[in-house]
């Protein structure tokens, strides 16, 4: 649903020679210069939490991660609120606000959580019609009144 591409946009926005940027990914789909990606290799046992205790011996600006489970949130909340990283953080729910539930579920208390989540956004795909078996259609005159569109 475009998670990686927006956390992806966010990081290259925030792309520069000044600030250390570090990315957990498996597998790293973009690598962009000046972005610090590493690839995460689960046979050999360097999972995402290994990464990003790593990353937290190295003072980073900003962290791409997954919060996936308790330790992955502990690690983050310790990055934004002991490091001063900024996180990007990519969970998956089924809207923005029930973020903050499952950071609970987590084991997060909820003052970290309101401390520290400046941001959640919840993000879905738009559907796209199938050409041949889409059809015309034109909403009547009271429909585009109500709506107010011209």
């Amino acid at each position: 649903s475009g998670k990686t591409t927006t956390s992806n946009a966010i990081l290259q926005f925030l792309n520069n020679s000044e600030r250390n940027i570090l990315a957990a990914e498996w597998p790293v789909e973009f690598a962009f210069e000046g972005i610090n990606h590493v690839d995460c290799k689960f046979d050999i046992g360097y999972s995402d939490e290994v990464a990003m205790k790593e990353f937290l011996k190295q003072k980073p600006d900003v962290i791409k991660a997954k919060l996936e489970n308790r330790e992955m949130a502990e690690l983050v909340f310790l990055a934004a609120a002991r490091k001063n990283s900024l996180v990007i953080g990519n969970i998956h729910m089924q809207s923005a606000a029930s973020v903050f539930a499952r950071m609970t579920n987590l084991g997060i208390p909820s003052f970290d959580t309101a401390n520290y989540v400046f941001v959640s956004q919840a993000q879905r795909l738009v559907r796209k019609l199938c050409t041949k078996c889409k059809e015309a259609y034109s909403p009547s005159p009271a429909l585009v009144r109500h709506l107010k569109i011209d």
